[in-house]
């Protein structure tokens, strides 16, 4: 069985659906820490630091939005509905490429677990795709003209290493929100960097019959387009949206 996390925080004002998450990550061999008492939460995340946080996003005092800001690796809450689909979701995570694939495994199993297997293959590449992006254009600032000459050169993963490490990027996060909004029968799934943003008009009209160069460039966000037309950005580029409909 594969250990996601070493050491996760488990608080949730419903003792049936704290028990429900804890006994799933005793299944995963993590070291479980459940606080007394909510009040209790925001001391023992301090001194435990855990590498995962799930809590109720409906804890009193805005605890449940507060305590996963407090966390430097891959945290999430979550509000759980009794069917067992999450109303909203919040995982964020920094700029660990290895953490992405995980992340987005998570999300499926705890998103769309029921919905078919054909869609939940696209949202993956979607969703893999989209956070690659978000890691290497928006946490790190690396264009695409760069990250092509350090692939060339054998150099990305030294890059990569050497952006992480420099202040004005090391503490940056990635936010996926996820809202199941029942009464119109969709998912949607907004992933939100700490970057400049980009220019991404351009690649969102652009003809699949573009040139070789130019179809590498924004190859990540052609593919999330394709399997979710209704893919979006704002204005400023560092925010992308897409919905997912459900039976």
């Amino acid at each position: 069985m594969t250990t996601l996390h070493s050491n996760v925080l488990v608080i949730d004002s419903c003792p049936e659906i704290q028990s429900r998450i804890v006994e799933d990550a005793q299944r995963r061999e993590c070291s479980i820490i459940t606080p007394p008492d909510p009040s209790a939460a925001r001391a023992t995340i301090d001194l435990a630091a855990p590498d995962l946080a799930i809590t109720d996003r409906l804890l009193p005092e805005g605890l449940g939005r507060a305590l996963p800001k407090a966390q430097h690796r891959l945290l999430g809450d979550l509000a759980e509905r009794p069917e067992g689909r999450p109303a909203d979701y919040r995982v964020s995570l920094g700029s660990d490429l290895s953490d992405v694939p995980r992340v987005v495994s998570w999300l499926l199993r705890t998103t769309a677990g029921t919905l078919p297997e054909i869609q939940r293959l696209h949202m993956r590449g979607a969703l893999h795709e989209l956070l690659l992006n978000a890691v290497e254009h928006g946490t790190l600032e690396l264009g695409f003209q760069m990250k092509q000459r350090a692939l060339a050169e054998g150099r990305y993963e030294a890059v990569l290493r050497r952006r992480v490490a420099e202040s004005r990027f090391k503490d940056r996060r990635i936010t996926i929100q996820v809202y199941d909004e029942k009464e119109v029968k969709r998912l949607t799934y907004c992933i939100i960097d700490e970057g400049k943003g980009f220019m991404w008009r351009r690649f969102l009209t652009r003809s699949p019959d573009a040139g070789r160069t130019a179809a590498l460039s924004g190859r990540g966000i052609f593919l999330a387009r394709s399997f979710f037309p209704s893919l979006t950005y704002n204005d400023r580029g560092n925010e992308v949206t897409i919905t997912v409909p459900f039976a």
